[in-house]
């Protein structure tokens, strides 16, 4: 029972259809105590824990897609307050614009504690933009959906990739919740801690967090500024990979590290940024926004082909994946030496998500047998200084 909460994902979907009770951990991440062994069975049928899919044919590296585009919205208001290119938005708007759906099940900042998230049912295009940009903190959209959505009513739902792999699992096996008929998803390296959040805000010299008005992670440009706007007026920046990589990126849950699927291959459509290349290596100048998008159902790609001949997004074939590699090294790389750290885990007898080894080997060609090893023992040393327990 342990390792469910261990690899917790913190979607809070058990509290909404088992009443199971849930309570924020030291790093702020929502988790189920008091489990009783009854409730075993629920997290084995819908946790990520035990509920990781891997394609078995990976003639294409990153997954079994049915389109592989790269775009940006038309609308260059939302493409430029968007973190990437906007296509998400844009999806929102136009299923609820076309009536296909009643409401968009997605979560946004939360105006009373800017270190927080709230899940929201946006009904209109209006409501849509309001929610627009991404928040690189806990966030637990499953937590109340039971109860906040009406059965009468179709929902899409925008969620990280964990979360929508649980929904779908839940839908599949217990066959409740299935007027949620669309999934919309996005590229994910990890859900960062409170604590990391409050560690970048005091090292760009806030000291309470109660002089915070909000905070946009990034848009507003491509990829936009990390923007503390304070109560008395003032603001203080950062660019975003540096609030990235030098904290966010540093302190995520634990399964995150251990995610194959960070590129929302379970969602309808999911989308990351197509980052400009030099040298083979993402640039992070600023520009205009430009996403990866991928639809993995037929149904995704006839949205998006459908709002490509409204004119409502750019869509371009992605012919040639050698720019995507060099573009998402993060992803390539967790990915492809996935083998390396979960046959350390297993070496040392700790537990990690449940993998078909087979499969996941079948991923380690991208990268060369010196990286292999670096991460097999990048996780040893790790487990050996007691940072895994």
């Amino acid at each position: 029972m342990k390792e469910y909460i261990e690899y917790c994902t913190g979607c809070g979907l058990c509290h909404s259809v088992k009443g199971i009770k849930l309570k924020k951990n030291q790093k702020g991440f929502l988790r189920p105590y008091n489990v009783k062994k009854d409730d075993v069975y629920f997290f084995k049928s819908v946790c990520p824990y035990y509920n990781q899919v891997l394609p078995d044919d990976n003639s294409c590296f990153w997954g079994d897609y049915i389109g592989a585009y790269s775009g940006f919205s038309t609308d260059d208001t939302t493409r430029y307050r968007a973190s990437s290119g906007g296509i998400i938005t844009s999806i929102c708007k136009y299923l609820i614009g076309e009536k296909l759906v009643d409401g968009i099940i997605e979560v946004k900042r939360d105006n009373e504690n800017p270190l927080n998230t709230v899940v929201v049912i946006s009904h209109t295009e209006d409501e849509v933009e309001k929610a627009i940009g991404s928040r690189y903190i806990a966030s637990s959209p499953l937590l109340d959906i039971k109860e906040m959505i009406l059965k009468n009513e179709t929902y899409a739902f925008v969620g990280k990739p964990c979360d929508v792999l649980v929904l779908k699992n839940y839908i599949n096996k217990y066959h409740d919740l299935e007027n949620i008929k669309y999934t919309i998803s996005f590229f994910c390296a990890g859900t960062p801690s409170v604590n990391a959040n409050i560690s970048l805000v005091n090292d760009m010299g806030v000291k309470n967090i109660e002089n915070i008005d909000y905070i946009n992670y990034r848009g507003n440009g491509w990829p936009g500024k990390y923007v503390i706007k304070l109560k008395n007026g003032n603001s203080k920046s950062c660019d975003y990979i540096e609030a990235w990589s030098k904290f966010l990126g540093r302190d995520v849950q634990e399964i995150c590290r251990f995610c194959f699927d960070g590129i929302g291959s379970q969602a309808d459509i999911s989308c990351g940024d197509y980052w400009n290349i030099k040298n083979h290596k993402p640039v992070f100048n600023e520009g205009n926004g430009e996403n990866v998008i991928f639809s993995w159902t037929n149904m995704g790609n006839n949205i998006l082909n459908d709002m490509y001949e409204k004119h409502l997004i750019s869509l371009n074939p992605l012919d040639n994946f050698s720019r995507l590699d060099d573009c998402q090294p993060h992803h390539l790389k967790r990915r492809a030496t996935l083998f390396s750290c979960t046959m350390a885990m297993r070496l040392m007898l700790k537990r990690s998500p449940k993998y078909n080894m087979s499969i996941l080997k079948k991923y380690t060609y991208k990268v060369s047998k010196s990286v292999q090893w670096s991460y097999f023992k990048g996780i040893v040393s790790r487990i050996l200084k007691g940072k895994i327990n």
